[in-house]
């Protein structure tokens, strides 16, 4: 039984990753237009479930059309006015039913939904005419109706454009009515409220509101007071709206203006306590406003001391065939502002975003990551060197992989901006390396796939940022880290981003050896499968000897011990096609660290290091045969003796009784196939005590061990009792023999089938009482009604006994006729075997045992004189078969 690895995913889904929609220009733009005016006529006329289903049709089409422009929204902007003309219309006609304006709000929300809600608003009229009718619609709605959601969505996404008229609101006011200022915050503060996606466009229009020059001094200080109150006393997603609101206003506000409010909120941010449920919510606006603040009480500069590389041009780099001396475009200019005076709140601003990278919630670590770049780029060299110190500090063991996660996101930002100094590489780049290996488990999973990944989003800033001549020390540092983790990850999100990190290092860095090659062969695409990318990719990268030490080194020092099991097994596989590469070091690394670590207490270091044993094993003595050279001369008097020495360790009851027995057992039968087959000499003893362990497997109630037993029995009989005597042959079958019978079911099933699968040199010794036994086997009795598997089991070790010796009558070694004819009433006998149990009926486990008697009789009519053919079909028995088999059919149709 050969060590079966499932693929990752399936075949169908990887042919069609990739696949996406590519187009030249907005071609469905009529049938949009089309279909938008029978949205308006159908929704007015919905008064049957004819019309309704008209509604629905159109409304999925008219989705389905939008969203095939999802990757190039760029190709809708021709005929953007168009559009949103015809959705406004409706809008503006005040003849239509609110129903009517529903739909045509929920088609501009699917509008800016592909093509972004700031590049919408822009294409809105925005006439002053629009302004008190667009409010009035806004107040007359109601926000706790949130299946409307897409209208209260639309005309706050109009009103964002319509409150910038370069006008003072003042002008607006009637006599009639509240102040139109007044109007339009109550408006947004109502929408800011509520909990659904207008909520969203409320605290964009408010940001953009409240910073207009005759807004801003006349409601933003109760707007904050306002927003403390709500603070103290509203639910999560309240505010969350009111922190988006005022981190909307810090971006969007002057900075001499801001000032006079930064101290005030953050005081407010860093007092209010939240409750652990509410940071959930709130943690991602809250880590936008601090940063804002923060970049508030910063000067806005261009750091002089960042590092500049100046023309990254990718189509100039790849126009080289190597890497050239060329005049180096880089310069950091080492001249700072010593002068520049940091205010005291920005410790407390960087402190808070420090410890925003550790948060659980992946969006925040991003957003405090992209907060560091940002206020690293308007610090002092020596103030943003402490910054890189406090982020370095984030990769101890002692943190936990979200630090890990979130000082890999913080670098990567630092290293695209050019903060982060070439002097620092040295120190950066161990950590990236641990970062790229990280692998925690955390009881029945794991955890670090998304450090990995992240690490990867680092050396790809690196690949981006730095010039070749700078990265030049560590390129076979980066390469190595980059080639293990795209063959050997186990997510195929971290394989395929080292895979692009690779490519970028390859197209614009130019220094990776052989990294054309690889990169064409190690793509995108060929890693999405898991087993291809360690049996055939990690092969082909493995013929560079600059890569395969270090590829073997981390799959005997990483993967050997990985806590899937499935990872260990494809490792083994791996190193045993790895060794015909470098045969000498192989046997070194077998010898000082895999068979050592064979009897390991560990469950995982052991079950991984026998794997891989058995497999450099056999590798090395298919080598040997290779080389035409006896195994005794290939290797040495100690290594045997290792060999044979773990032999009997692994056997050890202790390591077959406690927890992970049953793994053990299938790790033990692969290592025993594996050294069977490869054909290395064994003592007898070591053999016999191999045998008295592979009989208590075919007893297993797992059946997977069975499997592997059966595989294990069968390739260790038939190489180590070909030359044996006919005496021990017999002792050897009359094991096997009685537990076809016995009154175990499991060993029935497995005994059986190991006995079907004997070489012939085995089967010939006692023919006669081997066919009996399985027959016995495979009839129903009181006692063995429910043993169904057993029966298949006997079933299938029949036809492949008459496969192995063959059916000839004349011939003393092969099935004569009274054993073929004892064979076949027993096959149609199973027909009559209908056992249900609690996974039903059980019939359908005999469907293949029930076409033997077909194949039976093919191969002696085809094979054999006409002469026996007839005197063997002319027993009445057998033609009686035919009508019988009839008569079940009719009865089991019945």
């Amino acid at each position: 039984m050969t060590l079966e690895v499932p693929d990752e995913t399936p075949e169908k889904e990887v042919d069609v990753i990739g696949l996406g929609c590519s187009k030249e220009s907005f071609t469905e733009h009529s049938e949009v237009i089309k279909l938008i005016d029978e949205l308006k006529i159908s929704v007015q006329k919905q008064n049957n479930p004819t019309d309704i289903r008209l509604v629905e049709k159109n409304w999925q089409r008219f989705s389905f059309i939008l969203d095939q422009y999802q990757e190039q929204p760029h190709l809708i902007d021709s005929h953007l006015d168009g559009l949103l003309t015809k959705i406004i219309s409706i809008v503006r006609d005040e003849g239509l039913h609110y129903e009517v304006k529903h739909v045509a709000f929920r088609c501009l929300y699917f509008i800016s939904k592909v093509r972004g809600y700031k590049v919408v608003a822009r294409h809105l009229p925005h006439e002053v005419a629009d302004l008190e009718p667009l409010l009035t619609y806004l107040e007359n709605q109601d926000p706790v109706m949130q299946l409307k959601w897409e209208t209260h969505y639309g005309l706050l996404l109009w009103l964002s454009i319509v409150v910038k008229i370069p006008f003072h609101l003042k002008r607006f006011d009637t006599n009639t009515s509240k102040p139109i200022m007044e109007r339009i915050l109550n408006v947004c503060k109502k929408y800011v409220a509520e909990a659904t996606k207008a909520q969203d466009m409320a605290f964009y229009v408010s940001a953009i509101y409240l910073t207009r020059p005759d807004v801003k001094e006349a409601f933003l200080p109760g707007y904050i007071q306002w927003a403390h109150e709500v603070l103290l006393k509203e639910n999560a997603q309240f505010k969350k709206g009111v922190i988006s609101t005022l981190a909307g206003v810090f971006k969007h506000g002057q900075r001499e203006q801001m000032m006079d409010y930064a101290h005030t909120v953050l005081r407010t941010i860093l007092t209010v306590k939240f409750h652990p449920s509410e940071l959930l919510i709130v943690k991602k606006p809250i880590v936008k406003l601090i940063q804002r603040i923060g970049l508030t009480f910063l000067k806005p500069r261009i750091a002089t001391w960042r590092y500049q590389r100046g023309s990254r041009s990718l189509a100039a780099n790849l126009l080289q065939s190597k890497p050239v001396e060329k005049k180096v475009l880089t310069s950091v200019n080492d001249e700072d502002d010593d002068d520049y005076d940091v205010p005291e709140e920005i410790e407390e601003v960087l402190d808070e975003i420090l410890q925003a990278l550790r948060d659980k919630n992946r969006e925040v670590q991003y957003s405090a990551a992209k907060g560091i770049g940002r206020l690293t780029s308007r610090l002092s060299k020596n103030f943003a060197d402490q910054v890189i110190e406090s982020i370095m500090e984030l990769f101890s063991l002692r943190e936990s992989d979200m630090a890990w996660h979130g000082g890999c996101l913080a670098l990567a930002e630092l290293a695209r901006r050019g903060l982060l100094l070439p002097q620092r590489l040295s120190s950066v780049l161990p950590y990236v390396e641990q970062a790229m290996l990280y692998d925690e488990l955390r009881g029945n999973f794991s955890v670090g796939s998304a450090v990995r990944d992240a690490a990867c989003y680092l050396c790809w800033a690196l690949a981006r940022s730095y010039d070749p001549a700078l990265l030049q020390p560590f390129v076979h540092q980066l390469a190595k880290a980059l080639v293990i983790t795209t063959v050997f990850d186990r997510e195929v999100n971290c394989r395929r981003a080292a895979a692009s990190a690779f490519q970028e290092h390859v197209g614009r860095q130019g220094t990776f050896p052989h990294g054309i090659d690889i990169l064409t062969t190690c793509d995108y695409f060929a890693v999405g499968l898991r087993k291809n990318a360690y049996l055939q990719l990690s092969l082909f990268v493995a013929q560079y000897e600059e890569y395969r030490p270090h590829l073997i080194q981390h799959l005997v020092e990483r993967k050997t011990v990985h806590w899937d099991t499935v990872i260990r097994q494809l490792t083994s596989q791996a190193l045993h096609q790895m060794t015909f590469l470098d045969p000498g070091n192989m046997k070194i690394i077998l010898l000082m660290n895999i068979l050592p670590r064979c009897t390991n207490p560990e469950l995982y270091l052991r079950h991984g290091s026998i794997l891989a044993g058995g497999k450099i094993i056999n590798a090395l003595c298919q080598v040997a045969k290779d080389r035409q050279r006896p195994l005794t001369d290939e290797f040495d008097q100690s290594f045997m003796e290792a060999i044979i020495n773990t032999c009997n360790d692994i056997l050890n009851e202790r390591f077959w009784r406690s927890f992970g027995g049953d793994q053990m057992r299938i790790a033990v039968c692969h290592f025993v196939q594996d050294l069977s087959s490869g054909g290395f000499p064994l003592p007898d003893s070591v053999v016999d005590h191999w045998l008295k362990a592979l009989r208590e497997c075919l007893a297993s109630s797992d059946s997977n061990v069975q499997q592997s037993a059966v595989s294990a029995v069968t390739a260790l009989i038939g190489e180590y009792f070909q030359h044996q005597s006919v005496e021990k042959l017999t002792a050897l079958l009359n094991h096997f023999l009685p537990e076809v019978t016995s009154n175990n079911q499991q060993a029935r099933v497995g005994n059986a089938l190991a006995l079907g699968s004997m070489p012939r040199v085995l089967l010939a010794v006692s023919l006669p009482q081997v066919v009996k036994q399985l027959c016995v086997c495979a009839r129903i009795t009181d006692k063995t009604f429910q043993w169904a598997e057993s029966r298949k089991n006997a079933l299938t070790a029949l036809s492949l006994v008459c496969s192995t010796v063959g059916i000839a009558p004349s011939n003393l070694d092969g099935v004569d006729q009274e054993m073929f004819a004892e064979i076949f009433r027993t096959l149609i006998d199973s027909l009559d075997d209908y056992t249900v149990d609690s996974r039903g009926t059980l019939a359908p486990l005999f469907v293949n045992q029930q076409c033997h008697p077909f194949r039976l009789f093919w191969y002696w009519s085809t094979h054999r004189t006409h002469n026996s053919f007839h005197r063997i079909w002319s027993i009445p028995f057998y033609m009686q078969w035919p009508s019988n088999r009839q008569n079940k059919s009719v009865e089991r149709d019945c």
